[in-house]
């Protein structure tokens, strides 16, 4: 088994409660901007627990939003460490104002 996807991690995150007050959003918001950096595809789903509204207000776009946040925090691609017996792939890009690069890996699957 990975490192990074032993029983205690995942169950961190799958079983990550519902927020139920403002303060508890803000936490769960501090963990998704992290990991958000790393995941493109979570900014789109994000907006949906801003609520601009004086009063907050947990809904059901809210709830799937924060589904979907878990999902792909429990994904094995995010929650993986390096793996020696894995094709290590590099990708990288440079223009004249930056030097950007990525280190993946090849699963066996493609």
């Amino acid at each position: 088994m990975d490192a990074a996807r032993t029983p205690k991690k995942i169950s961190a995150v799958a079983d990550m409660p519902v927020p139920t007050k403002i303060t508890t959003l803000r936490s769960f918001l501090g963990l998704v901007n992290y990991y958000q950096s790393f995941v493109p595809n979570m900014r789109p789903i994000r907006p949906d627990l801003h609520n601009k509204d004086k009063e907050w207000k947990w809904s059901t776009r809210c709830q799937q939003a924060f589904d979907s946040i878990k999902g792909i925090l429990n994904s094995y691609l995010l929650f993986t460490h390096y793996g020696p017996s894995l094709e290590v792939i590099v990708a990288a890009n440079a223009s004249q104002h930056g030097v950007g690069a990525v280190i993946q890996h090849r699963w066996p699957d493609g």
